[in-house]
């Protein structure tokens, strides 16, 4: 309860105030090895990330405590996300206890791979805790450090903060462990690694010399993406010029732009010199606020803002129709092949994506034998119940990745009715969300008790007074003009049970998403039961308090830098015998 009750009031205040109280505030020694005390007294074992277990290091004050107050690089987090594509190549340099190792494993899925490098031995404990725990087969861990040679070098670490190990120690006082160096062009190529998508380098300063190391590959692919942090300070401790390193990036093809925390937005490097002035000669935080590094996105060969995918997979997907209807199931074997009778028979050009939590009633089976039988059908398996708004999370994330123009997400339950697809298609052309509403008509829940009806009206009552949206935001049945709206903006929504519903029509409202509401009439299960329990509900009136506080607060960390699309005409939802949808 008080790491929740800290993690909900951080989260309340801009995103660079933990770093500046830390790093400013904290700076006497006393105060600080104090404040170590009781960071580490409230320190879980592990926190979800990204829908697997992440084990924290129970002796590392800053980056474990960070992560698990939900405060460390929340924006960066984000970014990095849009970067790692379904199938792809990504390489973590200074991976520490796995944070962005768990988030890339997420995004590239079991057909991609991560290579997950560090040096620091106790930290890569638990960073193969993480991915032995998971099943993260599609990564593979080297307990090694990256540089321009094979050799073994001093790394000097500190109890202070687990993740500031460094090849270098200006104070002389730091406890030093022999470690392996390698260049990671040999380390690849010894891996059968010849395609990388997305490199991510944090390694106090090492850049340069890894970057090195890594020649061949940066040349070999031109579509390479370089996530890393930008320290001038650090640079030079391992010999490099702030300068020279950012002029070779550029030399080598990179386009450069900052990620900016505070502001949640990137920004266009277009004088170097003025990025280096900007945290030049600082260790850490100055008292002036000035910080002494940043992050940098680096793309090779394009100014896409995402790289592209040639995989054959994504080349099938781009023939597809714009349209997806998403389902997600758990326990709907008695469901599922009716419901997906009924859309079939609706005669839309549409492909259909079902996502399983490994259902013990035997629907994950029912689905797949769909999929064989029907070439616009996909599935999705999880390995566990993970949440509903997780499910459309990945659902969402899917559709992006494969090119849908149009998502229509719905129950699988009966409870939203496949004959008002049409409906929602019909209004898609002058609006970015369309949500089915249960309270345009008189008893639109007649047939729900009167238990469930309760729950439902005081979300409503909540959603209403706490953020003032005018819409019924606690349902499933909805369209998204994804064409028009940056999947960044979903990337601001934080909630993975059934609060994802109102918080991610929260997020599109606040950022000018225009929103329509068509009347829906929900009738109760035709088979199961609710997945509804007492704790989604108190933990959906904790997240509806929070967006309340955080919207007065800290208005800008719920707002995005892409803008939405304009409108355009939706080819997408042609019904058999009718008019082509808004036509």
């Amino acid at each position: 309860m008080i790491l929740e009750i800290v993690r909900f009031t951080a989260n309340l205040f801009p995103a660079r105030l933990p770093e500046i109280i830390y790093t400013v505030l904290l700076r006497p020694r006393p105060l600080r090895r104090l404040a170590h005390k009781v960071l580490l007294r409230m320190l879980p074992a592990s926190v979800t990330v990204d829908g697997s277990t992440l084990y924290l290091n129970p002796t590392d004050p800053v980056l474990s405590s960070a992560v698990a107050f939900g405060i460390y690089e929340n924006y960066e987090r984000q970014v990095f996300r849009q970067f790692c594509r379904e199938g792809a190549t990504v390489v973590d340099v200074g991976a520490n206890i796995g944070l962005y190792t768990v988030i890339a494993a997420a995004r590239v899925g079991k057909a991609g791979k991560v290579i997950s490098i560090e040096p620091h031995p106790e930290s890569f404990h638990f960073l193969r805790q993480t991915v032995e725990a998971n099943g993260l087969s599609q990564v593979r861990g080297f307990n090694v450090a990256a540089g321009d040679s094979a050799k073994t070098v001093s790394l000097f670490v500190t109890d202070e903060n687990k993740a500031d190990s460094r090849i270098y120690d200006q104070s002389a006082q730091r406890p030093n462990i022999p470690t392996e160096m390698v260049d990671l062009d040999s380390l690849l190529s010894a891996n059968g690694v010849d395609h990388v998508d997305l490199i991510k380098l944090d390694i106090q300063g090492a850049e340069g010399l890894a970057l090195r190391g890594l020649a061949k590959t940066i040349a070999r692919n031109n579509n390479l993406t370089l996530f890393l942090e930008f320290w001038p300070w650090g640079l030079e401790q391992t010999g490099e010029r702030a300068a020279t390193f950012l002029h070779e990036l550029l030399l080598a093809g990179f386009k450069l732009s900052e990620i900016d925390e505070g502001q949640r937005r990137l920004l266009d490097v277009d004088n170097v010199e003025h990025l280096i002035a900007s945290h030049h000669n600082l260790q850490y935080t100055g008292a002036d606020l000035r910080r002494s590094h940043t992050n940098l996105i680096c793309i090779k060969g394009t100014a896409s803002s995402l790289p592209a995918d040639k995989s054959p997979a994504r080349r099938e997907m781009n023939t597809n129709p714009r349209l997806l209807i998403f389902v997600p199931t758990y326990n709907e074997a008695e469901n599922v092949e009716v419901l997906f009778g009924q859309i079939r028979a609706l005669g839309l050009n549409a492909d259909i994506l079902f996502l399983d939590d490994n259902s013990p009633d035997g629907t994950g089976q029912i689905i797949d034998r769909i999929a064989a039988e029907n070439a616009n059908v996909r599935t999705i398996h999880r390995t566990g119940k993970l949440g509903i708004g997780s499910a459309h999370v990945a659902g969402i994330r899917w559709a992006y990745e494969h090119g849908y123009k149009t998502l229509v997400t719905m129950d699988c339950d009966f409870t939203h009715s496949p004959d008002r697809i049409a409906d929602f298609l019909a209004q898609a052309e002058g609006f970015d969300v369309v949500v089915g509403s249960r309270y345009m008509q008189k008893d639109s829940l007649q047939t729900w008790n009167l238990m469930r009806k309760t729950l439902t009206w005081v979300g409503h009552l909540l959603t209403t007074t706490l953020l003032r949206m005018p819409y019924d935001a606690t349902g499933a049945f909805r369209l998204y003009r994804l064409d028009r709206i940056p999947a960044a903006l979903f990337d601001l929504v934080e909630s993975q049970s059934y609060s994802f519903f109102f918080e991610s029509l929260y997020v599109l409202w606040l950022n000018g998403a225009r929103v329509k509401e068509i009347p829906v009439e929900l009738p109760a299960r035709m088979y199961g039961h609710s997945k509804m329990r007492l704790k989604d509900v108190v933990r959906s009136t904790e997240l509806l308090v929070y967006l309340f506080f955080k919207t007065r607060m800290n208005r800008q960390s719920l707002l995005c830098s892409e803008p939405l699309g304009a409108p355009e005409d939706l080819s997408a939802g042609t019904v058999t015998g009718k008019k082509k949808a808004g036509a």
